[in-house]
């Protein structure tokens, strides 16, 4: 086509049908096309919105502005782009709407013929022209448990292969049961749908019967607890929605028991709630109600480092991360002082890796001041914040180990003075552990970490424990070495069983104080309750008036 003016008039037949279309046709040269002729130019024009197979003829003419003659100059032809599908929302098993997202779907949507593997899907509605659509499925059929193709159809044209799944459900969490005893089971997760929707628990299948649904993410029902559990292994739950299952290990019966004290349950002074003593305001020092306690001041929260005012210093930090063979030899240890920690400025999450990468393994804490007394439910269980209560959500990620048969081990430590005054006179401290707790008793103050029955590990629940370190273990003798002679060290772990993942833990801390008494004995306590999983951070507790850190050979102390 020759080079024409601006005031060429310029128009193109497509389909039967004249398009003008406003063009400066002064001459146009490619440099980089050695063989285009120095009269030729390019011409650029906006097809029409089509569809269908084949190509499509498109011819040009230029009115001449002088004898107004119109004259065919050339013809092409243009082909259609197929559909195709970028994204497709989620699709429960019980069916419902779907969106798809992708390009060249015209603009009238009772052309487009959508199929999800077998299935028609129906009631098509056009969303954004060319670029979005709706469809739906009344209740899936066929086989939905492996990625099935979409196929959007259009004027005879189909998309490129796009494989889908179907959402199944996914169990996250249950509260814990009874054996023997119905108990109304709560079911946390995603995707539960509403028609055809089971629960079993156990090895045996056992059925959660009569069904409530709240959400896609919650579900209840009750269990008679017949299925007996297996040790300390925890059991499966099964959600069934409409073709698709969703499975984890998450359930066991809960082992607790609530005290007695003089022949009376939680000493009278509180009411027992799935086996853990609620005790009544001012009754709140230990876990059978048997002492008079009120929650201490508010904490104070500097990175990992809890402050509270009292009479004897307690110092505990996270100190190592030690994976042991079955024999217990260790094979890895990663030192708290080669962690390097930042700290999200909006979140106040803090993250610690290894320094300079040398290690994919990290650790995540976030930190929350309780204020006013609540519960919440973690790994099966209900637990009680007092008010004045700092919780820790820590997890530990990628941690590489040499072997599955291997346990990866968090140890802490804890120190105080090795003498302290009761009252009446001056004692040696001494430590004691009992029912996943550890106490450091330390004159009129109590040091006293609680740890979780149960940890998340892969997000699955298993049962937890923790035992003090001897003096033989080469951990522990570091440390004492480290120590002054009026210092009070011990040294505990965690032991954590193989994971390919992740593992979990939501520790709380609080402080309580009980009113003096008049004889001797004791009539101060300190609590901080500590429930520490798969993190690495550390605690100070500052119980005298002056702020006392005690440094530790390593870099990091209290996440500073």
């Amino acid at each position: 086509m020759e080079a024409g003016t601006q005031l060429d008039t310029n128009y193109f037949y497509f389909q039967g049908q004249k398009h003008e279309y406003q063009r400066d046709m002064f001459l146009e040269i490619d440099p980089t096309d050695m063989l285009s002729p120095d009269h030729t130019t390019k011409i650029w024009i906006r097809i029409p919105p089509g569809y269908g197979q084949g190509s499509f003829p498109v011819w040009f003419s230029i009115e001449n502005q002088y004898i107004n003659l119109t004259s065919p100059l050339n013809e092409t032809f243009v082909q259609y782009y197929r559909p195709s599908i970028y994204s497709a929302t989620p699709l429960l098993s019980d069916g419902g709407w779907i969106t798809l997202t992708g390009a060249n779907y015209y603009n009238t949507s009772t052309l487009l013929n959508v199929t999800i593997g077998v299935m028609s899907c129906t009631n098509v509605i056009m969303l954004v022209p060319h670029y979005k659509v709706a469809c739906y499925i009344p209740d899936p059929v066929g086989e939905i448990s492996r990625p099935i193709n979409i196929t959007v159809e259009l004027g005879g044209q189909i998309n490129d292969q796009f494989e889908y799944q179907f959402s199944a459900p996914q169990v996250l969490s249950a509260n814990s049961g009874f054996a023997n005893t119905t108990t109304l089971i709560t079911i946390n997760g995603n995707n539960f749908g509403t028609r055809r929707l089971s629960v079993t628990i156990g090895p045996n299948n056992e059925p959660c019967y009569n069904l409530t649904y709240i959400t896609s993410s919650r579900i209840q029902c009750y269990f008679d607890g017949v299925t007996p559990q297996i040790g300390n292994t925890t059991m499966n739950i099964t959600v069934t929605s409409g073709l698709l299952s969703g499975i984890n290990q998450v359930f066991y019966y809960n082992p607790k028991q609530c005290p007695m004290t003089n022949g009376k349950q939680c000493n009278d002074k509180g009411a027992c709630v799935l086996g853990t003593c609620r005790c009544d305001e001012g009754w709140t020092l230990l876990d059978d109600c048997s002492k008079p306690g009120t929650p201490g001041g508010v904490p104070t929260i500097i990175n990992g480092t809890v402050v509270n005012p009292s009479n004897v210093n307690f110092t505990s930090a996270i100190i190592y991360l030690r994976e042991s063979d079955q024999i217990q030899n260790t094979v890895r240890s990663v030192k708290m002082s080669d962690v390097k920690w930042t700290s999200n400025n909006v979140t106040g999450e803090l993250n610690g890796t290894l320094s300079e990468n040398v290690d994919p393994f990290y650790i995540l804490i976030n930190i929350t001041l309780i204020q006013q007394a609540r519960e919440i439910e973690f790994a099966g269980e209900t637990l009680y914040l007092e008010p004045n209560s700092v919780k820790f959500t820590i997890s530990i990620h990628q941690w590489k180990f040499a072997s599955t048969l291997n346990t990866l081990e968090l140890i802490f430590e804890s120190r105080t003075a090795k003498q302290a005054d009761d009252g009446c006179s001056s004692r040696a401290t001494t430590v004691n552990t009992s029912d996943n707790q550890l106490f450091i008793e330390a004159g009129t103050s109590v040091f006293i970490g609680s740890f979780a029955s149960h940890m998340y590990v892969d997000g699955r629940v298993v049962t937890s424990n923790q035992y003090l370190l001897d003096a033989t273990d080469p951990i522990l003798q570091e440390l004492v070495s480290q120590s002054k002679d009026s210092d009070f060290v011990v040294a505990a772990s965690i032991p954590i069983p193989h994971f390919n993942d992740h593992c979990l833990i939501d520790p709380t801390f609080q402080s309580l104080i009980v009113p003096s008494e008049t004889n001797c004995g004791l009539d101060r306590w300190k609590i901080i309750l500590i429930a520490v999983l798969c993190g690495a951070f550390v605690v100070c507790v500052i119980t005298a008036a002056s702020i006392f850190l005690y440094k530790l050979s390593y870099k990091y102390v209290c996440l500073m």
